[in-house]
């Protein structure tokens, strides 16, 4: 049986080594249905902001309100700079019942860093600790914090001092700087060595694409992995990444076009006609690998109606090479 993160996170990642990340736009109710099918572990919701929880933001809450009936473990991600107005963000959020609650500390987006919130933390490790303890101190939750190796230089160390001493139960780092965004690769190598070093577990981001990363990072000391980017049209990577953290036979791969179907019939469940337009993000991604990629990326995010879509799909459906 694996441990709840609730009750035990460090048990639930030593059982679970895998945690899914919050991605704006992407892991929305139906996609995390659609992850459930392939991850028992720990889900995220997209980041949500203190803010628009406190301003009462319908389309805020909707990112977070069918929590309670998923399958456990789900987790909620918050942004915000203030301590006093993320703990009060996150106590109205103890009635969806999240297994965690995540405060991001590595969002390198501009805007959010004009606010002094996401990665703008990790120029003022004191500060970012005073956000983890008034969180602490309101909820009866674990909570957990994701961070780059800095703002513009690497004090990842001191941040997480300063977090672990605030109450953090886990870190979650980011192998660049937030002035690097995605440019060249994660600093793999430096995550490891900070975690081997760190006084809580520590789960490597950033590049996370196969089963040999996962292998590479549970080997280096880490006690997890995020995977984020690398299950972007292929959700199915979270079961073959917990087949390869637990040393046991990969899983067969679905057929694409049968998951593209499914995750289409989710988002007309939960959104209808109109949650298309969102699901195109999802669409391009599925489409990647394919030989006429470029063509049915076109087709598809120029598809007006899920009757559309069902007709490019069955085009597909015989010349659909897997990833």
């Amino acid at each position: 049986m694996i441990p709840s993160p609730t009750q035990d996170f460090a048990g639930y990642l030593r059982e679970v080594p895998l945690v899914v990340a919050p991605m704006a736009d992407v892991t929305d109710t139906p996609f995390r249905r659609i992850l459930r099918r392939f991850f028992p572990g720990l889900l995220f919701t997209e980041m949500i902001s203190a803010e628009g929880i406190l301003h009462g933001s319908e389309k805020t809450f909707r990112m977070v309100e069918t929590v309670p009936e998923e399958e456990a473990p789900v987790g909620i991600q918050i942004l915000g700079a203030d301590p006093t107005r993320v703990a009060e963000a996150a106590r109205l959020l103890i009635r969806y019942r999240p297994a965690v609650l995540d405060i991001n500390m590595g969002c390198p987006v501009r805007k959010v860093l004009k606010n002094g919130s996401g990665a703008a933390l990790l120029s003022d490790p004191k500060r970012a600790g005073e956000v983890v303890r008034a969180v602490r101190d309101t909820v009866d939750l674990p909570v957990t914090v994701k961070i780059r190796l800095g703002l513009d230089h690497d004090n990842a160390e001191d941040v997480i001092a300063a977090l672990f001493c605030a109450g953090a139960v886990a870190v979650t780092v980011h192998g660049r700087t937030a002035v690097q965004l995605y440019r060249g690769p994660a600093d793999r190598r430096r995550v490891l060595e900070i975690a081997r070093a760190a006084p809580l577990p520590i789960v490597v981001s950033g590049d996370v694409r196969t089963e040999e990363d996962v292998r590479e990072i549970l080997s280096g000391g880490a006690a997890g992995a995020l995977l984020a980017r690398g299950i972007l049209g292929r959700p199915w990577f979270a079961a073959r990444a917990l087949a390869a953290a637990r040393g046991s036979a990969p899983p067969p791969r679905p057929s694409c076009t049968e998951v593209i179907e499914d995750h289409l019939d989710e988002v007309l469940r939960w959104s209808g006609e109109e949650g298309i337009r969102a699901f195109r993000r999802h669409l391009v991604e599925y489409v990647r690998f394919h030989p006429r990629a470029r063509r049915l990326r076109h087709a598809l995010v120029t598809a007006q109606s899920s009757r559309e879509i069902r007709r490019i799909l069955r085009d597909l459906s015989s010349s659909f090479e897997e990833e």
